[in-house]
């Protein structure tokens, strides 16, 4: 079987995954949108801060549990296993919230409240929520688990909607309306909940368990966590070291600069992941990416020449400052994008491994360019992350082409 025929037959298969995400991504780009808009860049950079720490405490304190559960394809729930190891995640999570204190010192008094308070209060309900979902796709239920999925979003869309017609877009009803929607989409999974949980606790031994087959994922939770840490890097930085407007700026250029490029490379890793390891075609993913690479370049010249006109009109002319940081952030998610594609469809490869070694180098390249460009005084801050993205994400697709080449030999 060709090439074409494997992407064929998979897009037969998947296709509704990746509808799933065009929605979501819309969706999430039009909250964007309106949020920025209505809170102005500085409050907009507070509001960048607080979702990005609180993701980064998600990420890590779940441990990837969900690929846990899909890995070994445990088809009938567990509800005490469930529970035990969900009060010990929360656990874990709340007990690395201090080290955050020593990251976010320098910022507001607000910054810092706002983050505790969201942060503690999401931890039990995302983390129920991702267990559920695992246990969803599980049974194969694709169309309740693409529904789920779509239903934060569309919460927040119309809650950030009814706020601006009431006059109430601030930094806490924002964050509120982010909780909220978390919280609904629990209660729409209300009788998942009680198929998988219990509220009966036993022993240790459930922890022990898991603990004791984690080593099946460690290095599918290694390249997570070095994933959240090389595709979020930038911002981790701007987040420390710039002021709250430039973060504002970076943060809405980011967003519309990268918005088609992470929305394809998402999309076919969704839709490709499930199926990858079937197909063992060594040339699949060369020649996918490069026919992904034309697309790409297609996207970019597009953008170019549209994004002058488009932030100052979508946006507001608060962001006119973007504009610039914008494209150069788009010249390196041409490359970030197939170097990410790449990476996430080497674990369906069980080259897990080599996404870690990928993600490091990158992250390593990174740092040694923004050092370097640190002291230039002359070139901003936001400039200085975009220079170091578009070269570390060239260098480091470069790498992970010519070990997966020397892998396949």
């Amino acid at each position: 079987m060709n090439i074409n025929s494997s992407l064929l037959n998979i897009y037969k298969k998947t296709y509704h995954i990746f509808i799933a995400d065009a929605f979501v991504f819309f969706i999430t780009f039009l909250n964007s949108i309106l949020i920025s808009r209505y809170l102005g860049p500085e409050i907009r950079g507070k509001l960048g801060i607080i979702q990005l720490w609180s993701g980064i405490v998600l990420t890590l304190g779940f441990c990837s549990f969900n690929e846990y559960l899909l890995i070994s394809k445990r088809k009938i729930s567990l509800k005490i296993f469930n529970t035990n190891i969900f009060i010990f995640l929360c656990f874990l999570s709340f007990f690395s919230l201090p080290f955050y204190y020593f990251i976010l010192e320098g910022k507001e008094f607000e910054i810092r409240k706002y983050f505790y308070i969201y942060t503690i209060l999401l931890i039990p309900i995302n983390y129920l929520t991702q267990i559920i979902l695992a246990e969803i796709q599980l049974k194969g239920e694709s169309f309740k688990f693409n529904i789920y999925r779509s239903v934060t979003p569309i919460f927040c869309s119309i809650g950030v909607i009814l706020l601006i017609l009431i006059n109430k877009i601030e930094l806490i009803f924002i964050l509120s309306m982010y909780f909220i929607s978390n919280l609904f989409l629990l209660y729409l999974m209300r009788h998942s909940l009680n198929e998988n949980f219990t509220l009966r606790l036993t022993n240790l031994n459930y922890i022990f368990k898991f603990y004791k087959s984690f080593k099946v994922i460690f290095y599918n939770h290694l390249s997570t966590v070095l994933a959240l840490l090389s595709q979020n890097i930038d911002k981790i930085l701007i987040s420390i070291y710039a002021n709250n407007q430039e973060i504002g700026i970076y943060f809405v250029a980011y967003s519309i600069a990268s918005l088609g490029f992470n929305f394809i490379s998402n999309a076919l890793g969704t839709s490709l992941f499930p199926e990858i390891s079937f197909l063992r075609n060594t040339k699949f993913l060369e020649e996918s990416l490069i026919k992904l690479l034309i697309v790409y370049l297609i996207y970019m010249a597009i953008f170019y020449f549209s994004i002058p006109e488009l932030i100052p009109l979508v946006f507001g002319d608060k962001y006119y400052f973007s504009i610039n940081i914008s494209i150069w952030i788009a010249f390196a998610c041409i490359f970030g994008s197939l170097k990410n594609l790449f990476v996430k469809l080497l674990k369906g490869l069980s080259l897990s491994k080599l996404s870690s070694e990928t993600e490091i180098f990158f992250t390593i390249i990174f740092l040694i360019i923004w050092v370097y460009l640190q002291n230039f005084d002359k070139i901003n801050i936001l400039f200085v992350c975009a220079y170091s993205l578009i070269i570390a994400n060239i260098t480091s697709l470069f790498f992970v082409t010519f070990r997966y080449k020397h892998i396949n030999r």
